[in-house]
């Protein structure tokens, strides 16, 4: 089982945790360590669901820590898990889309009603400033998602997945929807959220920025766990990251 000492940093660790295919038998078993300020990226869409659903719905919640247990683990009633583990897991993948009868305002609002003891004036302080810090219009905030374009719910998705500060965020093709220059965007955001020590968890199939952004990189087919994208991409596909990854940086200090 995956522990951590008390006065360790939190740490997402996964131990031959086993992917199912269409057979009774695992097809893969995956392991890897996520510390904080990482961003490791899986690069398999069935074992990113596979981990994900172990975190959210299992036995994960033990001193405090956040870990993921070897194949020892035992399901558990979600509802049994403490509501500030929840808030310490920001969300922004396709399953967790936003609630169509709300406006986007207070569907990034919302995880901060359910999950952090703050004043109603403190919760829209702080859906306002995660709409901001995306640059989203004032003009969209009070639409329902249905009236947005995809680009704007692909940000509103981001910013509610950051609004309580998690310590983990999971993230599903963060880019999907994004023009050139909003990518340059979210990999200026992705690196802020780095620094303010968040662990994160992404399954992109561009692979570009994948090699940009990731710290390593966990191949679920052939087992391989790398720091190095040329052991993983395509030479050229790492130069092409390799210059958004600059350019964001030129753009944005």
């Amino acid at each position: 089982m995956a522990t951590m000492n008390e006065n360790e940093t939190t740490s997402i660790i996964c131990k031959d945790l086993p992917i199912y295919g269409h057979h009774s038998d695992p097809e893969w078993r995956i392991n890897f360590t996520l510390k904080p300020g990482e961003i490791g990226v899986l690069l398999d869409q069935d074992a990113f669901s596979t981990v994900i659903k172990l975190m959210l719905g299992w036995e994960l919640y033990e001193h405090g820590k956040l870990t993921v247990f070897d194949e020892s683990w035992r399901p558990r009633i979600k509802s049994q898990l403490p509501l500030s583990f929840h808030a310490r897991i920001g969300h922004g993948g396709s399953n967790w889309g936003l609630l169509s009868h709300m406006s986007i305002r207070e569907n990034i609002r919302l995880p901060t009603l359910f999950y952090q003891d703050l004043e109603i004036d403190e919760q829209y302080a702080a859906a306002d400033h995660q709409l901001r810090s995306w640059s989203i219009p004032n003009s969209y905030w009070d639409r329902p998602p249905s009236k947005v374009s995809p680009d704007i719910y692909k940000m509103s998705l981001l910013a509610r997945a950051v609004v309580c500060s998690p310590d983990l965020m999971l993230l599903e093709n963060p880019n999907l929807n994004l023009s050139s220059e909003q990518t340059l965007t979210l990999i200026n955001w992705l690196d802020h959220q780095k620094e303010s020590g968040r662990s994160i968890l992404i399954y992109t199939s561009n692979s570009i920025l994948a090699a940009a952004i990731g710290d390593w990189f966990c191949q679920p087919s052939t087992g391989k766990l790398t720091k190095n994208p040329q052991e993983i991409f395509d030479s050229v596909w790492c130069e092409q990251g390799k210059k958004i990854l600059e350019k964001s940086q030129k753009e944005h200090n």
